[in-house]
């Protein structure tokens, strides 16, 4: 049985750690040990030797992990994949040196991990093949005899080789060609040279439709250019690129994958092909989306027991306290208790109307965002600017539900973090899709580094969007605003 391929972890957060190493474990690696610092990283892989290093570039202690996989490049030849939540140009400038296998970004997913693993030990076992190569080259030009000598012994060598990589190439191909993966392999042009079966069977196109167009035949529309000029930026710079995409089948229905393109390059290093391989996501999308059907469902329920049994308790109480014979000395007492009582009524209904407002369910969208308005408009100096359409047409209630849950959010998240004092709010139906943004004048936040509370938030928004096969963009600077742009299919 071949001895499994051993892995270090270097990871200053516990939590990604562990979960990191279930991952691995379970993709059939050992894992010999993890550290949290550069320091303890260096100690322990002189004394483990393993196969292949996990890196985290910001890293506990006094040495990052730029600096750390320098020490351990200049000790060991050793392959080390970074992991970072970080993707600046200064920090790509200084990993570069280190000669890295691959840059992970973070957060990421299994799929990902295995296939830059994969291709980590692939391009280091032919490294090193290549190396072994060399030298036997450079020790037959010293010796022209030898070579002479050992020239049909090499020939029969190389031809069982060429014979052995064939066969290697075969399985790949064959491997391919079962898997439920959808692989796309195009040109430097983006033509499409090739397409597993799977792919052709999910999405209702024939072999002649593929071969030779673009994968743009599979295009939802739903993306603007700016989303394929960042796709094609990366790719062409000789870098993976990985997102969830929404694309379409030749009958319409939308889908969404979890898709990496990996650049394929040959033995001088130069592109000359791109790989594309996605996962279909639709199933596990309509699971998360049943259970926020749930979770709305149940907050509904909630607010309905707050609005009709409690509710009515506290109508009660106030109707008895009116009922005390008043005298002088119990005017004061009944008035104050009737203060707190209607202090209590007005959290319950604004409580009871943060879970699901009814308004929402019998008026609609744009009825429920005007009611926000009034309510924020009492309660704080934001001016908001809300324009939608005239006409009465209504979504799909899912549909309403999440552009309310993404409007509460970020009209939240602007009261809470970032001074601003007008925010303009924008509903748009096109004949196919649904345009919701909103824009405030407040501090601005840098979209690549920020906070984790600002960042959550953010992520429940970009949720929603994507569980309706929509597309969640945001645009903020320092002192510049933020713009959020939800982009979402109008599906009957």
């Amino acid at each position: 049985m071949k001895d499994k391929k051993k892995i270090f972890i270097t990871e200053d957060e516990f939590i990604v750690s562990k979960n990191l190493e279930s991952k691995l474990i379970a993709l059939g690696y050992n894992v010999i040990g993890t550290s949290v610092s550069g320091e303890l990283a260096i100690e322990k892989i002189r004394k483990e030797q393993p196969d292949l290093v996990l890196m985290d570039i910001m890293l506990a202690g006094k040495m990052d992990g730029i600096e750390t996989a320098s020490l351990i490049r200049s000790e060991y030849d050793i392959p080390i994949i970074f992991l970072t939540a970080y993707s600046s140009k200064e920090i790509y400038r200084r990993a570069a040196v280190t000669e890295p296998y691959a840059y992970i970004i973070k957060p990421f997913d299994e799929r990902e991990l295995e296939i830059n693993i994969a291709i980590a030990f692939y391009k280091y076992e032919m490294e090193c093949k290549l190396l072994k190569k060399q030298q036997e080259l450079e020790l037959l030009n010293n010796n022209l005899d030898i070579l002479v000598e050992q020239r049909t012994e090499k020939l029969i060598l190389e031809t069982d080789k060429k014979r052995k990589a064939e066969n290697l190439q075969q399985r790949f191909f064959n491997i391919i060609e079962q898997t439920s993966d959808h692989v796309i392999i195009t040109n430097k042009e983006g033509e499409i040279e090739y397409v597993n079966p799977a792919i052709k069977k999910f999405t209702g196109y024939i072999q002649k439709e593929f071969i030779g167009n673009k994968p743009s035949i599979l295009e939802s529309g739903i993306y603007d250019l700016d989303h394929f000029t960042d796709m094609w930026s990366t790719v062409t710079k000789g870098e993976s690129y990985s997102e969830n995409v929404i694309n379409k089948k030749k009958n319409g229905d939308f889908y969404i994958s979890s898709m990496t393109i990996i650049p394929l390059k040959n033995e001088n290093k130069e592109v000359t092909h791109y790989a594309s391989i996605a996962k279909d996501s639709t199933k596990e999308k309509q699971f998360e989306k049943r259970l926020i059907d749930i979770q709305e469902g149940e907050r509904e329920r909630i607010s309905k027991e707050l609005h009709d049994g409690i509710g009515q308790s506290i109508t009660a109480i106030k109707l008895g306290i009116s009922a005390i014979t008043n005298t002088s000395q119990n005017e004061l007492i009944i008035s104050e208790l009737n203060e707190q009582v209607n202090g209590l009524t007005n959290t319950i209904r604004e409580a009871s109307y943060n879970l699901m407002p009814s308004i929402l369910k019998d008026y609609g969208i744009i009825s429920a965002i005007n009611k926000i308005i009034i309510i924020i408009g009492e309660n704080s100096e934001l001016t908001i600017d809300f324009s939608h359409p005239k006409e009465a047409y209504r979504p799909r209630a899912d549909i309403e539900l999440a552009l309310f849950r993404i409007t509460q959010e970020a009209i939240s998240n602007c009261i809470k973090h970032s001074n601003s004092k007008s925010l303009i709010i924008r509903l748009d139906y096109e004949p196919h899709f649904i345009m919701l943004e909103i824009k405030d004048d407040g501090n601005g936040f840098n979209v690549e580094f920020e906070d984790k509370e600002n960042g959550q938030g953010l992520l429940n928004m970009k949720h929603r969007a994507l569980l309706l096969n929509g597309t969640f963009k945001i645009q903020s600077k320092i002192n510049k605003g933020t713009i959020v742009k939800i982009k979402i299919p109008n599906e009957k």
